[in-house]
């Protein structure tokens, strides 16, 4: 006797085989800088906003990255630095420049 081992399905579309588009979980450090930087963005050029963070959790470099990836990603004037000695477990963001290092004051 003869068992039916094969079979055919219905068809379908193509576009059904194509995987879904998977957004990334946004971290709420990553929510925060965004809100931050925006800020910055909206204040004057002379004004820093401080964002403080948790050293046990993030390490500066890592904070600093995600701040300028973001500024990259929206596209926005805004100046990223850190200044440990005043402002330890914190990145600074200004739209004006940071430094003043290698400019003359003639």
């Amino acid at each position: 006797m003869a068992t039916k081992t094969y079979q055919i399905g219905k068809p379908f579309d193509i576009g059904e085989l194509k995987k879904p588009v998977r957004h990334k979980v946004v971290s709420p450090r990553d929510q925060e800088l965004e809100k931050a930087i925006t800020q910055a963005a909206a204040g004057a050029a002379s004004q820093v906003i401080p964002f403080l963070f948790d050293p046990e959790k993030d390490k500066v470099g890592t904070v600093l990255a995600a701040a300028r990836r973001i500024v990259k990603t929206m596209g926005v004037p805004v100046n990223v630095g850190v200044n440990a000695a005043l402002f330890p477990n914190a990145i600074l963001l200004s739209r004006g420049v940071l430094s003043n290092r290698g400019r003359s004051t003639r």
